[in-house]
């Protein structure tokens, strides 16, 4: 059967693949699985399990009205906690769910907005972040009951995915695990004032939470956060740095001497590039050690399929033994998994190819990658890799439709401006013809920030199939 042209109702067909985390043993790998329903106008999704060897089908883990997301697996992997909207709730909360199946444990009950849950290494606590809204700030803003006007007296008044400020501060709160008989399950909260906190990370030994915050009262005319530890218990917050850019991403060394964590020092401002750095667990002098390393950390390639993941971005991966960190990176319009000495040396490739990896956890116990990949013909799906690079795919959501619809390839070609090398990238309209001539789209992204390359465009494959180059 002929193929026919990709067309406007496809984009309802498509499966989206994200946020990928495998257990602690490595043998599975949890994800949410999210799909339109253009009959409820709405997104709907789930958490699905697959086998992280390919021994058996991906298949669905949880059900029902709702959107469940953030899923995060217990340090024994028999529980996981996930966010969701659930039971005729309008905002989401915290719930949990045993592996063996049966109904989910709502775990928070009147959190704002909470966070994807962090796990105490010992399996005792959770620690997420949540708003707390307080009377002063509302009176020093002047906010009315009952009013739609919006009075602010800061500046960063509104945000892309969260809209106008709600007069509220991002906290950290700890609330024990449902079998644990501490506290009758009430959450704790770690940090106070008019502040946002966030990114908590937990030392191996579940005392200590490091996170991100700038605890200044100018924090909104500046890029700059840094690392603070507060008791797992409660009490007094510490600064562990003080920089001149950002500080975020921590990430603790399987021993707990050591925490790696992304930023800069703000040499070109909001263009600098980030770069790993790690200091001692107990503050002192941090070592960047992706000194001669000049790519974008993260995933920077654009496509129109997802958005951006919540917080500044993923923490570096810690291997087992502690010598090396993984970490995602952008080059060339491709999205790649690098690794990095833990004391500083030269950064090496682990994977090649045309491709965005935009996700990607890893498994100790296994050594082994969970990684969510893009590609300009394909959306995503999912894939297994060991530290070599060796790439295994798991899954073939999006098998049936790609294999009716016709989609342009994209041609690489290269020029200089300014004796810079710039590389763009060709869709010929399906039906092309050398000896034809067709209007052509000029699709241009300028940076720093961001980059077009190899990642399935919907809207581009449209206007090539629609006859356009």
């Amino acid at each position: 059967m002929p193929k026919r042209p990709i067309t406007i109702d496809d984009l309802f067909k498509i499966q989206l693949v994200s946020d990928p985390q495998i257990s602690p043993d490595g043998k599975q790998i949890a994800y949410v699985r999210t799909a339109p329903s253009l009959e409820n106008d709405q997104y709907d999704s789930h958490i699905w399990l697959v086998p992280s060897d390919g021994a058996a089908p991906a298949a669905q883990f949880t059900f029902g009205a709702g959107k469940d997301r953030a899923p995060r697996w217990s340090p024994d992997g028999t529980w996981i906690a996930f966010l969701s909207n659930r039971d005729d709730e309008k905002k989401e909360q915290l719930y949990l769910i045993s592996l063996d199946g049966g109904e989910a444990i709502r775990l928070t009950h009147d959190a704002d907005k909470p966070s994807a849950a962090a796990w105490s290494p010992d399996g005792m606590l959770i620690a997420y972040t949540a708003k707390v809204m307080t009377k002063d700030v509302r009176v020093e803003n002047g906010a009315r009951e009952n009013s739609d006007v919006k009075s602010y007296t800061r500046l960063n008044y509104k945000f892309d995915g969260d809209g106008f400020w709600d007069y509220a501060w991002r906290q950290i709160f700890v609330i024990p695990s449902p079998f644990q008989n501490e506290s009758e399950g009430k959450a704790r909260q770690l940090t106070r004032g008019n502040f946002n906190h966030g990114e908590a990370c937990w030392s191996p030994d579940s005392k200590t939470i490091v996170f991100v915050t700038n605890r200044s009262a100018r924090a909104d005319e500046t890029t700059v956060t840094d690392l603070w530890s507060v008791p797992a218990k409660g009490g007094t917050i510490k600064p562990l740095t003080k920089s001149k850019g950002p500080r975020h991403s921590p990430a603790f060394s399987p021993d707990g001497k050591w925490i790696a964590f992304v930023g800069h020092e703000n040499e070109f401002g909001r263009v600098t590039q980030p770069d790993i750095y790690v200091m001692p667990a107990k503050g002192g002098r941090a070592k960047k050690i992706t000194l001669n390393f000049d790519l974008g950390y993260g995933n920077s390639v654009l496509n129109d399929l997802r958005a951006a993941p919540e917080g500044a971005g993923p923490a570096p991966l810690w291997s087992r033994d502690g010598k090396t960190l993984y970490f995602l990176a952008t080059a060339g319009g491709t999205n790649q998994l690098f690794a990095a000495p833990a004391k500083g040396g030269k950064v090496k490739p682990i994977t090649r190819g045309n491709h965005q990896i935009y996700e990607a956890t890893y498994a100790r116990a296994t050594q082994r990658l969970a990684l969510a990949i893009s590609d300009a013909l394909n959306p995503n799906d999912l894939y297994v890799s060991d530290p070599r690079g060796t790439l295994k795919r798991l899954t073939k959501f999006n098998l049936d439709l790609l294999a009716e619809i016709e989609l342009s390839k994209p041609e690489k070609f290269g020029f200089k401006n300014e004796g810079r090398a710039v590389e763009g990238w060709v869709l010929k309209p399906v039906g092309w013809k050398a000896s034809k001539k067709f209007p052509a789209l000029l699709e241009i992204h300028g940076g720093p920030h961001a980059a077009f390359g190899a990642a399935f465009f919907h809207e581009m494959q449209l206007l090539a199939a629609q006859g356009y180059a």
